[in-house]
């Protein structure tokens, strides 16, 4: 579904990759009904939202991502675009 937008934009498939999951994948533990909490839920015998004051790193983390996105952090761009051949850096002489 990105994947299209990243490779126009000229970033590598990693920074895709940990976006992903620095967000995808923490924030799954903020919604009640997810299998998750559900599981943390029944194990520890509390309702789902009694521990969602512990749960600081799966907001922090998305927040942390699109913050060090905005600066630029980690931003990594191909050195060419995909399908382009490489140019030769061999300077002819011919005039």
């Amino acid at each position: 579904m990105f994947r299209p937008e990243f490779a126009k934009r000229g970033y590598e498939p990693i920074v895709l990759s940990g976006a992903i999951g620095d967000t995808g994948s923490v924030t799954s533990a903020l919604i009640p009904w997810n299998s998750r909490v559900a599981y943390m839920s029944a194990t520890l015998a509390i309702p789902t939202l009694s521990f969602a004051g512990y749960a600081f790193f799966s907001i922090f983390s998305p927040l942390a991502t699109i913050l060090l996105a905005w600066l630029g952090v980690r931003m990594l761009k191909r050195s060419l675009p995909q399908g382009l051949p490489a140019k030769s850096s061999v300077v002819s002489d011919s005039g």
